[in-house]
């Protein structure tokens, strides 16, 4: 029975892949159809299962830390991406949830989120547009040129060192 269902998604992925290209079958949750209390349910993919070059838009992730050394409270970016990889690995591991007030671990420092703003933007950005510096990417972003259509900005204040 296994066999026979591994060959069944086997051609449904084919299918899906050259014929259809249904992008969404590669997040679908795969393998046997389990039970829990009536439930009924498949594994899903894990992000590290995701091949990046398979995903064709990603949310934009803008850490900026708040500047106390400032008058006017201007805030410096520490750390900004839309590379798939980089976002998973930088706040995939220590940080499940985002909310005002709880902390944030990010590159040796406890930060305290104080406000985050989500962009849902109209157009797929893919930084073709250059700044006046003839960049097209801020000093701190890490990662691969990826096309995002979310931006997630999370700003925080500097409480400690996380030793």
């Amino acid at each position: 029975m296994k066999f026979f269902y591994n060959v069944k998604r086997y051609f449904q992925n084919l299918i899906d892949a050259i014929i259809i290209f249904d992008q969404r079958s590669i997040f679908k949750a795969q393998g046997e159809i389990k039970e829990l209390y009536g439930i009924k349910f498949r594994e899903h993919k894990k992000v590290n299962e995701i091949n990046q070059d398979k995903i064709t838009t990603y949310p934009r992730f803008s850490l900026y830390e708040n500047d106390s050394n400032t008058k006017d409270g201007q805030k410096r970016i520490i750390f900004d991406s839309s590379d798939f990889w980089y976002v998973n690995n930088v706040f995939g591991k220590s940080t499940k949830s985002f909310q005002v007030g709880s902390k944030l671990y990010f590159n040796d420092c406890i930060y305290e989120i104080t406000e985050i703003n989500v962009d849902i933007l109209d157009v797929f950005d893919d930084y073709s547009t250059k700044f006046r510096d003839n960049t097209n990417h801020t000093d701190k972003y890490k990662g691969e040129t990826t096309p995002y259509n979310i931006q997630i900005f999370i700003i925080v204040n500097f409480l400690d060192y996380n030793f």
